[in-house]
């Protein structure tokens, strides 16, 4: 009986090895069925230990019924925290269908999601702007207004085009109050020689935004980073804006702020910009959360 007691027992616990070896390693494709019956099988398995120590022995019955319910307990108990665990993982949207196509698809969001996280990783306040090239921008923009003015200066307000002067014909509307109306022909606008209403944008400014869209709208994003990238996406917005706003209160204020923005010994050396750069909304906290996002989605797929 002690015989065919340790042989039974010893072929168990190489089946609840095997089982669960196999289980973890499934989980790790994120194939959750198949893990749910490998683990299941296991805590079988170890059910089946104690029966065999509480029935094929000649302790006494006390100690078999000990073994056996506390055997029980342990494969019980794991089981359900295991099964606990995928359904929580399932509810936050991985994978959780062992096919090729499943293992492709995780592999693409892994590179996706790490993509995004080299695009924001180890950036400080100014590498972000940088990034979106804002500072260029600005300088770029009180640039293009002082070309405006020669051209109201010289009686040829309407020869402006703003085309002229950005990168693949690209350039941001400020939708100001008051200077838009709707008409059988679409949308009129209404500016005088002093409104900003247009800001010009850069090549690498339009290739970051096309990123940060693509992040946005792509199906290997998880949802909640994606509301983080989003976050970022209108902070990008706001500062654009501000950028505008401060354009076109400073033309209507003096346009010596952009004649002169460059001139050390005049009181408009550099307004326009520290305005800007004072003002702004920052872009390392929204760069940070969506990071953050990031990381969790890490912890979660491990």
């Amino acid at each position: 009986m002690d015989e065919l007691a340790g042989t039974t027992l010893t072929v168990l616990l190489f089946v609840a090895a095997f089982l669960g070896s196999g289980a973890y390693a499934v989980l790790s494709m994120a194939d959750f069925r198949a893990a749910r019956r490998g683990f299941g099988a296991t805590a079988f398995s170890f059910a089946a230990i104690g029966l065999v120590l509480g029935t094929m022995t000649t302790w006494p019955l006390s100690t078999r019924i000990i073994v056996c319910a506390v055997f029980m307990a342990v494969s019980g108990g794991c089981l359900v925290w295991i099964l606990d665990y995928l359904k929580i993982r399932e509810a936050l949207g991985i994978e959780n269908t062992q096919t090729e196509t499943g293992r492709l698809v995780s592999q693409a969001q892994f590179g996706k999601v790490a993509e995004l996280e080299a695009l924001f990783g180890g950036k400080d306040e100014n590498d972000l702007r940088q990034l979106f090239d804002l500072p260029t921008i600005l300088q770029k923009n009180i640039n293009t207004q002082i070309i405006r003015i020669g051209f109201i200066k010289s009686g040829r307000e309407k020869d402006f085009l703003y085309n002229n002067y950005t990168d693949n014909g690209s350039w941001i509307m400020w939708a100001k109050e008051g200077h838009y109306s709707t008409g059988p022909s679409g949308v009129h606008v209404e500016a005088g020689p002093k409104d900003v209403l247009y800001l010009v944008t850069t090549n690498k400014f339009q290739m970051a935004q096309k990123k940060i869209v693509e992040f946005i709208n792509s199906a290997l994003v998880p949802q909640p980073i994606k509301l983080k990238v989003s976050k970022f996406n209108e902070a990008i917005a706001q500062d654009t804006e501000l950028m505008m706003k401060i354009l076109d209160s400073k033309m209507h204020e003096d346009e010596n702020y952009f004649l002169k923005n460059m001139d050390m010994d005049t009181p408009y050396y550099g307004v326009i910009v520290t305005a800007f750069a004072t003002q702004m909304t920052p872009l390392k906290p929204a760069a940070d959360g969506v990071l953050s996002a990031i990381a969790e989605s890490w912890k979660i797929s491990k």
